[in-house]
């Protein structure tokens, strides 16, 4: 257990440093810029942040019910590597038609606000990551370009 809590501790710092570097223009090398700051919902601190607590997952992923498959597979994807970091049997998935929670991860253009809101910051960038109210959101151009921001979220900060 003091090992999981010593990587969730690392994931946690990747985090933080990922919400520093999360807007990603579409380039070969996903290299990214800053992101505008986050006007309208509450200012997170990642140290705070707790994914997993005492072996507990506290936040479910919610994906879109329209998505296309790939962004399903992906999503899929997300819920293995936090489970696999974790060291649970499982963390909570659904889609956008489950009721809301207050701690979820948004993964593309699902029904709730945030990712609305996210979206309409995304300008030029392929995809974007940021919190909203309490809510990590990966929102892309499209569902392919989501998935991209996924999959980059996964192996840059969960490893």
């Amino acid at each position: 257990m003091k090992m999981n809590a010593k990587r969730l501790f690392w994931v946690l710092l990747a985090l933080c440093l990922l919400l520093c570097v999360t807007a990603c223009q579409d380039t070969p090398d996903d290299s990214t810029d800053e992101p505008a700051p986050d006007e309208g919902g509450e200012e997170e601190d990642m140290n705070t942040i707790d994914l997993i607590l005492d072996g507990v997952p506290q936040y479910v992923i919610v994906r879109s019910d329209l998505c296309d498959k790939v962004l399903t597979n992906t999503a899929v994807m997300l819920n293995t590597a936090l489970r696999t970091m974790g060291g649970l049997e499982k963390f909570g998935l659904t889609t956008d038609f489950a009721e809301v929670v207050e701690k979820e991860i948004l993964i593309g253009n699902t029904n709730r606000p945030e990712s609305a809101e996210v979206a309409s910051r995304l300008g030029d960038d392929l995809y974007r990551a940021e919190w909203v109210n309490g809510k990590f959101v990966i929102v892309g151009q499209d569902d392919a370009a989501t998935a991209k921001g996924v999959r980059y979220f996964v192996r840059e900060v969960l490893g």
